[in-house]
């Protein structure tokens, strides 16, 4: 899993120009997932999200799909995190 650098936030498909965030990928997931198998701990995606302070909703993209216009999403300010894209350690929004 990337650093994080003070102030940024993770995110899983953040706009290339967003400053102040550190992309996730499924790799970064699924190594964390393993380690955390093998310590004994839960490994969930939720598990990971609430770990590394990401909105479960949004994937910490700040915009969630709210519908859909034939097959294309409709997205919106994540209606769980208000836009922060954030959660705190026991998985509540910020």
């Amino acid at each position: 899993m990337p650093e994080l650098p003070q102030g940024n936030r993770y995110a899983f498909n953040p706009q290339p120009d967003e400053p102040g965030v550190t992309r996730v990928t499924l790799e970064d997931v699924s190594a964390w997932r393993k380690a955390e198998n093998e310590a004994g701990r839960p490994d969930g995606l939720l598990d990971f999200f609430k770990a590394h302070g990401i909105c479960p909703c949004c994937k910490g993209n700040r915009r969630a799909v709210v519908g859909f216009d034939g097959t294309r999403p409709i997205t919106a300010i994540c209606p769980q995190c208000g836009g922060t894209g954030l959660s705190t350690p026991e998985g509540h929004v910020v």
